[in-house]
């Protein structure tokens, strides 16, 4: 993990049982929700008292966080009116909590802690890109609010890139020595528990998964519609070399619904199927045997890094790659996502169980890295630095 230049200094120790308060927009499953879970149950290990508020929905995180012992609050605030209410519901209960920090996520989370915290209690704000430009009322509303934000409190920001740390001082102001850059993390040890916890012939018969298969877990947020084409055509073609192979999708996006009947078309009913998100706890992990992320960028996405954690090797899929560019480009991590190219891969990842155990034995750092325990050692220096700040 790195920070920018600007982050607290090193001299800045935790201080004794904090208590933070999390905000974010629900518990239902998805990544943020995830990464919340992940990163409030480390707290709680670590000794941070951590509380998590959910401005709408309860969702199906909310066994998750009380099974860490992190207690939870629902607003229910689900109406466009909701969206503007929460603030003066937040400001409540941080008076009624007697918390020294606030950390809130995504658009709506994060605006309303800036604008809900006194100046005595440390605002922390976790970006996942640009301003909300929604033009619906809820997305006007979020936008007066995000104006309203804007430059309020000594607000620090933690990013999961460079890009979106451009992003911090571009869209929101961000002060110089505000801004951390911190992965997105996973609970690595609570993953490999789960996946301890059953076997792999158990976990394939609950997902039916019959023998002899091989399987994929393939990451996606249906960004293009065209890049899903792709993927599903070459999938249609690795068929008829190999009809042992499956793949379970899991994300959502714009385009999931022209995913779904592209696949359709392609009869691809028996071997192709959606999960959707917040799938970190299911028998996936365990019954499948390796991963493939198609989201854009550079950056691994989530059900990616929990595929390593669970000990399945991962490939990093570029849209545009030839063959020769795979073949220079670290072959064994990255693949093509143009059909007959991405066929090709898929048949030769399903056949050779040594080449799959090479990818999976290059990751091992890549999990160190993204284990929230690292996370939370950063996140406890941060803490106790805008506490400090807020209570001079």
């Amino acid at each position: 993990m790195g920070t920018a230049p600007s982050t607290p200094a090193p001299s800045c120790q935790p201080m004794s049982r904090p208590k933070i308060l999390h905000v974010l927009g629900s518990l239902l499953a998805n990544d943020v929700g995830e990464e919340v879970v992940a990163v409030a149950g480390a707290l709680v290990r670590a000794g941070v008292d951590t509380r998590v508020v959910s401005l709408g929905e309860r969702g199906e995180l909310t066994e998750r966080l009380e099974e860490a012992q992190v207690r939870t609050y629902a607003l229910s605030l689900t109406s466009s009116l909701g969206v503007l209410r929460a603030v003066g519901k937040v400001r409540m209960l941080i008076r009624a909590t007697g918390v020294d920090a606030v950390h809130g996520y995504g658009s709506w989370g994060g605006t309303v802690v800036q604008l809900a915290a006194p100046r005595d209690v440390g605002v922390v704000r976790s970006l996942l890109g640009p301003p909300v430009r929604g033009d619906d009322l809820r997305g006007r509303m979020l936008r007066l609010l995000e104006r309203r934000a804007l430059g309020r409190h000594a607000t620090r920001f933690v990013v999961p890139s460079d890009r979106e740390l451009r992003v911090a001082v571009r869209s929101y102001a961000a002060a110089e020595g505000h801004v951390t850059i911190l992965p997105t993390s996973v609970d690595v040890a609570s993953i490999q528990e789960r996946v301890s916890q059953t076997t792999v012939e158990s976990a394939r018969r609950l997902m039916g998964i019959r023998e002899g298969d091989t399987v994929f877990v393939l990451a996606s947020k249906f960004h293009s519609e065209g890049v899903m084409d792709g993927i599903l055509t070459g999938m249609s073609m690795a068929r008829v070399e190999n009809p042992g192979i499956r793949i379970f999708m899991v994300g959502a996006g714009p385009h999931e619904g022209a995913a779904r009947w592209k696949a359709e078309e392609l009869k691809l009913e028996d071997s192709v199927v959606f999960l959707g998100e917040g799938m970190e706890a299911s028998a996936i992990w365990a019954a499948a045997d390796a991963a493939i992320d198609s989201t854009l960028g550079a950056m691994w996405a989530r059900p990616a890094l929990v595929a390593m954690a669970a000990g399945l090797p991962a490939v990093k899929m570029d849209v545009e790659a030839t063959e020769d560019e795979s073949q220079r480009n670290e072959p064994h991590s990255t693949m093509s996502g143009r059909p007959e190219l991405f066929a090709a891969e898929l048949v030769r990842l399903a056949g050779d169980p040594m080449l799959r155990e090479v990818i999976r034995g290059q990751q091992a750092d890549m999990v160190a890295e993204a284990d929230v325990a690292r996370a939370v050692e950063e996140l406890e220096v941060l803490y106790a630095s805008v506490i400090a700040d807020a209570q001079a």
